[in-house]
């Protein structure tokens, strides 16, 4: 878990050094386990990709739509920091979520 403290300044993880604009690529919402497994094993062979974008939480125009999987996918984002190497960041819209 990551406490304010851990969090890199966005410039430190970002930049590479390799590409001058980072890529941050990663489906707008979080439907399935493999689905956003899958999508990062594909992203992470594109060099110019730095950080994985995941909606696990992603608001919809119209109230009670899907918005994703919600905690319940956090772990794979873990794990695909840890398999690829690259960075993840995910869609937060209430404290509850920044806590989780």
């Amino acid at each position: 878990m990551h406490t304010l403290s851990s969090i890199e300044p966005l410039e430190k993880w970002l930049y590479s050094g390799k590409i001058q604009l980072p890529v941050i690529a990663g489906p707008c919402s979080a439907e399935n386990k493999h689905q956003v497994m899958e999508t990062a094993r594909q992203l992470s062979k594109i060099p110019d990709v730095v950080a994985y974008r995941c909606g696990t939480w992603t608001p919809r125009t119209r109230p009670g739509g899907f918005e994703g999987i919600g905690a319940e996918g956090l772990p794979w984002l873990n794990e695909i920091q840890k398999d690829s190497g690259l960075k993840v960041g995910v869609d937060v819209a209430t404290p509850l979520h920044v806590e989780k």
